[in-house]
């Protein structure tokens, strides 16, 4: 259950070129992502990739968003409630590499913002 007021925020223009979204995720503890967002602002169909790196390695893709028109907008939940659970979990850095969120779009660019904890 996340209290509201520990939600942290992390938004980044998606590009077709894959980048960080946020602050690397610590040893021990795992990025509880409770809420995403996406708005496109390419002016045709773009697809968004989101998921994560470990140190060097290639991404590994969490979840796809597909969007149709510009400023085609996607929420994921609508709402945040005291009883929500976290719709993606993902894992902290190892003692030898740091573990990122990233994106990638493949038309244009898209804005995408994550509300978070992290926790052991």
């Amino acid at each position: 259950m996340p209290r509201i007021e520990e939600l942290q925020t992390a938004r980044v223009v998606a590009t077709t070129v894959e980048a960080d979204l946020g602050n690397k995720i610590a040893q021990n503890f795992r990025r509880y992502i409770y809420r995403v967002k996406v708005i496109n602002r390419h002016k045709g169909p773009n697809e968004l990739t989101f998921g994560d790196r470990l140190g060097v390695a290639a991404m590994t893709t969490a979840d796809t968003y597909q969007m149709v028109t510009q400023h085609e907008t996607q929420v994921d939940p609508d709402e945040i409630k005291k009883d929500s659970l976290p719709i993606y979990v993902i894992q902290g850095s190892t003692a030898t590499a740091d573990r990122l969120l990233r994106v990638v779009t493949n038309n244009g660019d898209a804005d995408i913002l994550v509300q978070y904890v992290d926790a052991p």
